[in-house]
This record gives structure tokens, sequence and C-alpha cells, in this order.
């Protein structure tokens, strides 16, 4: 979800190159950004077994989290929520745009 309150959904798309293979985080990111929308304040994961984030996908989120912001992260079933957490509990050390030094890209 986004500040303005906006959804966006996702699903994982795999590919036999796994390294191709897109979680669904991923994909309502790349929804969300491709919709001009730039920031998310809360994040819901629905698998099987209740999985959490990646961290590929968490690095993805901390990239559209705005500096000095935490929001919050739920995973669970179907059928039901099994945790949440804030996002800088799921990963404390952010590595964002401001830990790059401009011009060293």
């Amino acid at each position: 979800m986004t500040e303005d309150g906006e959804v966006y959904t996702g699903c994982n798309i795999e590919n036999l190159s796994f390294g191709a293979t897109v979680c669904a985080e991923r994909t309502a990111v790349f929804k969300m950004v491709a919709d001009g929308q730039r920031a998310w304040t809360r994040l819901v994961v629905v698998t099987q077994d209740g999985g959490t984030p990646c961290g590929l996908c968490l690095q993805v989120l901390a990239e559209f989290l705005p500096t000095g912001q935490d929001a919050v992260v739920a995973w669970g079933t179907e059928s039901r929520i099994i945790g949440e957490a804030k996002f800088h509990e799921l990963l404390p050390s952010l590595f964002q745009s401001e830990n790059v030094r401009k011009g060293e890209l």
C-alpha cells in the first residue's frame, strides 16, 4: 500500500533460470513504480507456508522506503496472518541511495 492508500498486488513470475524469477513483492513494487508511485507504507505477503520476503525483495523495498520512515510488513497464509514487523526489524541496516557516493556508479 502506498502513502495515498493505493494497493498494488503482485505474483511470482517463475523462470527456468532461477535468477530470472521475480518474487511477488518485487512485481508489486515494479507495478507501483510504473504507475508513478515512489513510496510504500504497508506490505502483506501471502504464501502457502507464511514466509517473509527474501533478502533481494527487502533490498528493493528499502529503495522505495522514504529515508527516516518505517513501514509495516505482515506475512501469512491465505487464511491467517502469522506475523507482523516494522521493515527495519527485517532489514536493520538499510542500503539506500544516500549510501552511494555521487559519481561512483
